[in-house]
């Protein structure tokens, strides 16, 4: 479906990049070795929907405040999301941008 609203180069690099915050998230976790159980899981699949809509300002300030006040079992959520939240903004500027420059250069 994105490639008929946007151009193929651009799908091939939001889905790179995509790729790249899940793959994060997951590192982190793993080096760490914190706990992986079904809030995780259900924060990787809202890292998903973030990235595409590129929401990140607010969400900033609410994951931190979930993260600080919540409790034990919403933290794992907020951490999970606010590392993916910060992927995400990275990968957005740094990563998926010159990966469609790439593209386009070939």
């Amino acid at each position: 479906m994105g490639t008929i609203r946007f151009q193929f180069s651009y799908a091939i690099s939001g889905i790179i990049a995509l790729v790249h915050d899940v793959l994060v998230a997951l590192g982190i976790f793993s080096l760490f070795q914190w706990q992986v159980d079904a809030t995780f899981v259900a924060a990787i699949l809202t890292i998903f929907g973030y990235f595409i809509n590129d929401t990140v300002i607010t969400v900033l300030i609410a994951l931190f405040s979930v993260y600080i006040l919540g409790g034990a079992s919403t933290k794992i959520f907020a951490l999970a999301m606010l590392i993916g939240v910060f992927s995400g903004a990275y990968s957005s500027i740094f990563n998926a941008s010159q990966i469609l420059v790439e593209i386009k250069k070939q």
